[in-house]
């Protein structure tokens, strides 16, 4: 299965990796502005950073760190850091802290970058500090403009002399050395191509559709004499989005389904004999497995909820609450839940669409008052100068508010997977959703104080 597109290498390309990313950006890349351009450079239209939306790169690859345990990166043709997950702690507070080692990890960068100029489109390399990395080229349409990088794991087991001289001759705290090494991922090789297939699709796929956007921005200035044009981009990048929701729904649900076919097959089948550390280690396996195709699946409903037709019509908001409830129940099992619904006004919208917003928002009440020995939730609501403004309050942790601007955005939570599991969309979807009505959402809360999402919606006309 080919990863990219086929490229030409660039000519005359020079310069590769001159400098070593700042460890202080690899410590938090959500914070660290990697679009700055080098000191005198002009940004040019093939430069990546001219395309795309790196926090939501950001935020996918630290998404994809948590899933599958790999740290992500994209570094353009002169070695700067473009988008990045977290790093691997053996790497970034060890190897490239000594300057010995972090020459070492420039060797592995450089190798790999040069032999993607080379023309190829998958490579691996094991650098002399005993971690892997491979890569692939990021090709938009036809250019190579930078690379993704899948980095700092191992083939196998450790081998535990290497890393003792290791590091004994670079003088690293045994302690914290060895701990860091334990963290680092054990992936089959087999698996890099299709991993890498997966990560460097979606990236790709960000950096057209960014492209394709910028260029619509500027046909906008245009518009008198550009109209019929935008247009036509427009239906095309429909029909593109279209395309990319069934890649998504096949090829890119394809690994992911083998993985947690043959992971079940193997539970079933030699779980017993496996020791529980196997058994346990597998499972971690499958849950990860189902937690992308879940993600998967809320991208896919985010990415169509913006052009998905509209079917409007009054909707009975209470007959909408209760049927909602009522489908939700079954998930509390022994739990006791508290439901009050007051006296809903009608509104105008699209009953699917609306469906999906108090699912979501319900369904949030529900997982963060988990906690609460007494679940209490309540829905209330009033008309408002001819809108339908609805209150979702409940007794749950709650969140500071001074994080509620970004709690919209996709893939912001503000608690772990482990306390509260989710995929950091469902919120983000409320948003759009509401908005192609017309309406708005707003969010209070307070840390263990609960929370109130306040979704205002265009009434029924009265008369």
């Amino acid at each position: 299965m080919p990863m990219s597109d086929k490229h030409t290498p660039p000519p005359g390309q020079q310069g590769l990796f001159v400098r070593a990313p700042k460890v202080e950006g690899m410590r938090d890349p959500l914070a660290a502005d990697w679009n700055v351009p080098p000191a005198g450079a002009a940004p040019s239209d093939d430069e990546l950073a001219a395309l795309i939306d790196f926090g939501q790169m950001n935020a996918l690859f630290s998404r994809f760190l948590d899933v599958i345990g790999l740290p992500v990166a994209i570094i353009d043709l002169q070695g700067r850091v473009l988008a990045s997950s977290r790093w691997q702690r053996l790497c970034l507070e060890f190897h490239r802290a000594e300057p010995r080692t972090l020459a070492q990890c420039m060797e592995s960068d450089v190798s790999l970058s040069r032999q993607m100029a080379e023309g190829k489109e998958y490579a691996l390399y094991r650098c002399k500090n005993g971690l892997t990395d491979c890569a692939t080229p990021i090709v938009v349409e036809g250019r190579h403009i930078a690379n993704l990088f899948i980095g700092q794991f191992l083939l196998a087991e450790p081998d535990h002399s290497f890393f003792r001289g290791q590091r004994e001759r670079y003088g690293f705290d045994r302690a914290a050395y060895e701990a860091a090494l334990k963290e680092v991922p054990i992936v089959d090789e087999a698996r890099l191509p299709a991993i890498l297939d997966l990560i460097g699709g979606v990236a790709r796929l960000i950096a057209a559709q960014s492209l394709a956007e910028k260029r619509a921005q500027a046909d906008r200035q245009n518009v008198e004499r550009l109209v019929a044009e935008r247009t036509a981009e427009l239906q095309a990048a429909n029909k593109e989005l279209e395309s990319f929701s069934y890649s998504v729904s096949h090829d890119l649900r394809s690994p992911l389904n083998l993985m947690t076919g043959f992971a079940g097959l193997l539970m079933k089948r030699h779980g017993e004999s496996l020791p529980p550390e196997g058994r346990e280690l597998l499972g971690h396996v499958i849950d990860a497995a189902d937690r992308m195709g879940r993600l998967i699946t809320d991208l896919l409903s985010f990415g169509r909820s913006r052009h998905a037709d509209m079917i409007l019509m009054p909707v009975d908001m209470n007959g909408l609450v209760a049927e909602v409830v009522e489908e939700l129940r079954p998930g509390w099992g022994e739990r006791e839940v508290v439901v009050t619904v007051g006296d809903l006004p009608p509104v105008e919208g699209d009953w699917s669409m609306l469906h999906q917003v108090v699912t979501n928002i319900l369904s949030n009440a529900v997982k963060f008052t988990g906690a609460r020995p007494r679940a209490e939730i309540s829905v209330q609501g009033e008309r408002v100068e001819g809108k339908g403004v609805y209150r979702f309050s409940d007794n749950g942790v709650g969140f500071d508010r001074a994080n509620a601007d970004r709690i919209f955005s996709v893939f912001r939570r503000f608690h772990t997977q482990s306390a509260f599991p989710g995929t950091g969309v469902g919120l983000a979807l409320v948003k759009r959703i509401v908005e192609r009505h017309g309406g708005t959402v707003e969010i209070e809360s307070a840390p263990d104080r609960g929370t109130t999402v306040t979704v205002t919606l265009p009434a029924v006309r009265e008369g």
